[in-house]
């Protein structure tokens, strides 16, 4: 909020600091950005003036091309692999600052010293990790960042994608850093007993920079002599593993201090999206989604019988076979069916019309750039088209409530 007391001088710091300071060490640019410089609000409540200003806040969002997504990582756990280990990759050394975090606010505590990123190397150094892990086939099963909700919520979510239970142990993360022996590294009875409840939540709940890793225990040296290669080796703690029993349990001090079914605790996660789709998309498809929470297999492990199946369909309808080919492979399911057409509307102020039809060229449609005088003019009309896309953007050149008919 520009004008404010304060705020002109937080902004321009910030500014500095990531485009000046931060990207350059990370070899980083960034083409384009949107600020927001009124983020203010007043009202009058019972003859006395009220307003609320936003602070300084950066989002960021980084792009990059993917080659082939069936290779991209994602959070889903695998418990379908045997004996697997989870190892977090913390980069804050240590510190768990825990200023600004969700617990924090649930607590009604605010203020407190924020997590930061005060090497921009140890990013680097990740990101190299990450890169060399790629090169060994099938070393990384999966992958989740630790940001809202700390630790406990990046390791639920990685449960909820894999529907997986998943054992933790903090023992690791609660030693007291005042009474830790730094030479012969031993946990000694005095450095578990202080303040260990405390000690406890800010290990799970932290939103320090960091990420979690799922390998096997078979190749757990393997990625640590990658994390030694890249100096991580000091950053990374064996803190877990994918259980059968799904089950979430957390130990500490060889005691088990938590334990709740995974699918109780994902559906106290569902709730809300599931109450925004009863009343938005069909209910009863809503509800269903909902109870099949319950279920122990990875909504993924489903896929492809349904997939092939349908492929099956559309070909029979189409008639086009080509034999000697699996209807699994992807190859041939875009080989069997023909190029669906897409109208991709353009009008005065759409953004991101060009990217939008690449995405769907990239899918196997045929996108057809339509102008709304060739709709008004009758020079092309819907009835071929399988589809209508309406991008977003600043229609009609921000005239009041153009947006609004635009989206209607």
């Amino acid at each position: 909020a520009c004008g404010e007391k304060g705020q002109d001088v937080a902004l321009y710091e910030a500014v500095q600091n990531l485009a000046m300071e931060l990207c350059p060490q990370l070899g980083l640019s960034i083409p384009v950005g949107k600020d927001s410089l009124s983020m203010r609000t007043g009202w009058d409540e019972a003859g006395q003036k009220h307003s609320v200003i936003s602070p300084v806040s950066l989002v960021l969002t980084a792009v990059s091309p993917v080659d082939d997504v069936r290779h991209a990582w994602t959070p889903a756990l695998r418990a379908d692999l045997g004996d697997t280990v989870l190892v977090l990759i913390d980069l804050a050394a240590g510190k768990q600052r825990m200023g600004g975090s969700i617990l924090a606010q649930l607590l009604g505590e605010f203020g407190g010293e924020t997590p930061n990123l005060e090497d921009p190397q140890s990013l680097r150094r990740l990101q190299q990790v990450c890169h060399e892990a790629r090169s060994h086939e099938g070393l990384v099963l999966a992958y989740h960042d630790r940001s809202d909700g700390g630790l406990f919520a990046c390791l639920a979510e990685m449960a909820f994608a894999g529907r997986s239970g998943l054992t933790l142990n903090l023992d690791l993360l609660t030693i007291d850093p005042f009474a830790a022996d730094w030479g012969d590294f031993k946990i000694r009875p005095e450095q578990v007993a202080v303040q260990r409840d405390e000690l406890t939540l800010k290990a799970l709940f932290n939103e320090e920079l960091g990420v979690v890793v799922q390998v096997t225990r078979e190749r757990r040296s393997e990625f640590m002599d990658i994390l030694r290669k890249h100096g991580l080796s000091s950053s990374a703690h064996e803190i877990g593993y994918a259980n059968p029993r799904d089950q979430i349990e957390i130990y500490r001090d060889a005691k088990c201090v938590f334990q709740q079914p995974r699918s109780r605790l994902q559906e106290s996660w569902s709730k809300v999206s599931f109450e925004f789709a009863s009343r938005r998309d069909n209910p009863a498809l809503a509800r269903q989604a909902f109870e099949a929470l319950h279920q122990t297999k990875a909504p993924q492990a489903y896929l492809p019988e349904a997939l092939v199946r349908r492929l099956s369909e559309l070909t029979e309808q189409t008639g086009s076979t080509r034999t000697g080919e699996s209807l699994a492979s992807p190859k041939s399911a875009a080989l069997a069916l023909s190029r669906p057409r897409i109208a991709i509307l353009r009008e005065q102020g759409v953004n991101g019309q060009i990217e939008m039809a690449a995405a769907f060229e990239a899918a196997g449609f045929e996108a057809w750039d339509v102008h709304m005088t060739d709709l008004l003019d009758q020079r092309i009309g819907l009835d071929s088209m399988a589809g209508l896309v309406a991008c977003g953007g600043f229609s009609f050149g921000d005239v009041l409530g153009a947006g609004n008919g635009w989206a209607s």
